[in-house]
């Protein structure tokens, strides 16, 4: 799968949506390093500058973790 803003961006949505968070790209081709995610509006960093690929892997690093919770939850139960 090629890393891309629009993929990044979908990745995101299942972040918010699933997890109640408000994390979103802040992107700007200006820089070498065109993606930083946010929060609270724009106020808070939770990532550096990173390229595509690299928020992608940050992405998909949350989703595994909240799956990775979900599977340790359904086993105690």
């Amino acid at each position: 799968m090629r890393a891309t803003r629009s993929t990044v961006e979908k990745r995101l949505a299942f972040i918010r949506a699933n997890l109640g968070l408000d994390y979103e790209l802040q992107y700007s081709s200006a820089y070498s390093y065109p993606c930083k995610i946010v929060s609270r509006g724009g106020s808070h960093d939770e990532s550096q500058r990173m390229r595509t690929s690299e928020a992608l892997e940050w992405c998909n690093g949350f989703i595994n973790a909240y799956f990775a919770c979900q599977e340790e939850e359904s086993i105690d139960d």
